[in-house]
């Protein structure tokens, strides 16, 4: 299930016209981390993959089911950090 977690994390994010550099940016991590993210070579903790979750305007549910994803492209992503609960 991780690895597919992964996949919809990439997958929800190019759909969203999305570089790994500009979600990284958007929560706090470098470019590289989210590619160890999308690759499974690292977990990613709860509060981060709710912080994905908000800038790409998705649920968490979204990111972590095991049936392929589609989001519209057209929603607006959200830019900038989450804010800190």
């Amino acid at each position: 299930m991780a690895g597919k977690m992964q996949n919809n994390i990439a997958q929800v994010r190019r759909q969203k016209g999305m570089t790994q550099l500009q979600l990284a940016a958007a929560i706090g991590k470098k470019r590289h981390t989210v590619a160890e993210y999308e690759l499974g070579v690292i977990n990613i903790p709860l509060s981060v993959l709710y912080d994905i979750a908000t800038v790409l305007d998705v649920r968490v549910a979204t990111l972590l089911t095991t049936e392929r994803v589609h989001v519209d492209p057209l929603l607006p992503v959200k830019r900038g950090r989450p804010k800190t609960r």
